[in-house]
């Protein structure tokens, strides 16, 4: 079920040609019970005592026209890697798609996945990270090496990236890192603006985790398998939620933000109640109408 859905005559889900995405990820809250406890872990105390309930960890990348679910992979809160990990492994569906991520993304691992998949990446970064200046370009960005902690810059596993610091309002500085190196073709001020796009992935999760999953706190699964069966199908869902918006939208003219997602989940709610209810009623008809039958014939 998964995809991008947005035609290319919607300008707001490209940039230059590319096809705009963002990862990030969410964490479920999944019943307590020894096998899920064990399967996904959860948060715990300085004792190593467990804090809440166990918690499966659900990576997306999400095309921000649209909120679409491109690829997504559902793993545990503990170890694996966590979000850079599932986020690499999802490489393969990003080619030819500028992918942005926030601060808790950037790695040599990720960085190579994406950009060897044919994917082009902007991602923040922390101010420590990447600091050291090897090349400063004409509109003040500048290019150096990124590598794996305790390489040196000249090391040939590491990865080159361009640097753009910006403030808003005098604010705190953010630095974004970008494969996309030559500030004449790929604007520094495009990409500075273009980055608050990632928020439109944070905008899908609340669809999918208040709207649509409703006041549900604790999925109603109580295995592994079952949680990430019931995962899935939330997901699934979604997409096809976006996509029914996406076909309105389009028939009407009008960008996919200006149709209401809450409306759409409740007209869908409806209409699945009003065709069970038909169909039951189909049923109970042929039903009457066979035992009718039955009777005449005995």
């Amino acid at each position: 079920m998964a995809g991008a859905i947005a035609p290319p005559t919607l300008e707001a889900a490209f940039w230059r040609g590319m096809r705009v995405a963002a990862v990030d990820g969410f964490l479920l809250d999944v019943p307590e019970n020894d096998t899920t406890r064990t399967a996904f872990g959860g948060q715990v105390d300085s004792a190593g005592r467990p804090i809440g309930f166990p918690q499966a960890r659900v990576v997306t990348l999400t095309e921000t026209g649209t909120h679409a679910t491109i690829d997504a992979r559902i793993g545990s809160f503990k170890g694996g890697g966590g979000e850079p990990a599932l986020a690499t492994e999802m490489a393969g569906s990003a080619a030819g798609m500028l992918v942005i991520m926030d601060r808790a993304f950037p790695g040599v691992a990720l960085w190579k996945a994406y950009t060897q998949a044919g994917a082009h990446l902007l991602i923040r970064a922390r101010t420590f990270v990447a600091a050291k200046p090897m090349e400063v370009l004409p509109d003040g960005t500048y290019l150096t090496r990124m590598n794996l902690a305790g390489q040196r810059r000249s090391h040939p596993g590491g990865v080159t990236v361009r640097v753009i610091d910006y403030q808003v309002d005098d604010g705190e500085t953010t630095r974004l890192l970008t494969d996309l190196l030559d500030p004449e073709p790929w604007p520094a001020e495009e990409l500075a603006a273009l980055y608050h796009e990632r928020w439109e992935v944070e905008s899908a999760y609340r669809q999918l985790k208040t709207f649509q999953r409703g006041k549900t706190e604790v999925l109603r699964s109580a295995s592994p398998e079952l949680v990430q069966q019931e995962i899935w199908a939330h997901l699934t869902l979604h997409h096809c939620l976006n996509r029914i918006i996406m076909r309105l939208a389009d028939g009407e003219g009008l960008a996919p933000d200006r149709i209401s997602f809450v409306k759409v989940l409740k007209h869908t709610r409806r209409s699945v109640v009003g065709t069970s209810t038909r169909r039951v009623d189909t049923v109970s008809s042929s039903y009457a109408a066979s035992v009718s039958v039955l009777d005449r014939c005995s």
